[in-house]
């Protein structure tokens, strides 16, 4: 159910707006846009390079509620001390300007039945966890990438990302051989940019309902079924522009007059060639 990195890049005194922004695009309690529990980046956004790493990537994480983890991280909720990146964080914004954050989401369906779900909905909703497996399969879905994702790392870099202290799920790191984990590490950290990535910032998408829907609705459909059937070397732009036009095709689920139009026109009216994310120089 995975298909999509959402990046922003803020300065300190904007990581409310940023942390609003994935609550309204990642909510866990609404159904729409994506599920809350993804796999998220913390990254450097600039041409800055600190003494430590020759990459961007800062930080890997997983979280089951992507807008209150990036709260706890940034000092908006406060937490025990050690069990968030704050102090990382506040020491990075004293010398940078800017902090680059990035999440690779899930469908709405891999919406794992944490707490605010439950408060939300009450006990009379089923239980996604006893009916669906919904939240078995969330929750154990993060966790494997991010293991994999941090041994990608490890044995790509020679290194942790720096503010990462220890490694993830045993099961996630036995996946990192593999090597399909190098290149969505470069689009989290901002390093390389595809069609995987959405077209518009997290800030951007929150106050574009068009551009919310048809990166939510519409390209991650495509981008997840590429994925699906990619062969060995992975799936490409085109892969996603091809799924993009069986989406279209009469007959499809999406194939209404409606959907059909407005997918015909992220395809073909500029939309995936406008993205406004700044690669970091490689």
């Amino acid at each position: 159910m995975f298909g999509t990195v959402i990046w922003d890049v803020f300065g300190r005194d904007e990581a409310e707006e940023v942390r609003a922004a994935i609550e309204d695009l990642a909510s866990p309690t609404d159904g729409i846009g994506w599920s809350s529990s993804g796999v998220y980046a913390f990254y450097d956004p600039t041409s800055q390079r600190d003494a430590s790493s020759s990459h961007p990537l800062r930080y890997l994480g997983l979280a089951t509620d992507l807008a209150t983890r990036f709260a706890q991280h940034n000092g908006i909720i406060p937490v025990k001390d050690g069990s968030s990146k704050f102090s990382d964080i506040d020491a990075w914004f004293r010398t940078h300007p800017l902090l680059g954050y990035s999440a690779f989401v899930q469908s709405p369906l891999h919406q794992a039945n944490i707490s605010r779900v439950k408060k939300t909905f009450g006990s009379t909703i089923v239980d996604w966890s006893s009916e669906f497996d919904y939240d078995v399969d969330a929750r154990r879905s993060i966790a494997l990438l991010e293991g994999q994702l941090i041994e990608t790392s490890v044995l790509d870099r020679g290194e942790l990302p720096s503010w990462n202290k220890i490694g993830g799920s045993v099961a996630g790191k036995s996946l990192a051989p593999s090597g399909t984990g190098s290149a969505l590490i470069s689009l989290l950290e901002g390093s390389h940019d595809n069609l995987f990535v959405a077209r518009r910032s997290i800030r951007e998408l929150s106050t574009d309902s068009s551009a919310y829907f048809d990166e939510s609705d519409t390209l991650h459909v495509a981008r997840m079924q590429a994925l699906m059937f990619a062969g060995p070397s992975g799936a490409t732009d085109s892969d996603i522009v091809a799924q993009l036009s069986r989406l279209a095709e009469p007959g499809h689920v999406w194939s209404d007059a409606v959907g059909s139009k407005r997918t015909v026109s992220i395809r073909d009216d500029g939309y995936l060639e406008s993205t406004t994310r700044v690669v970091h120089p490689l």
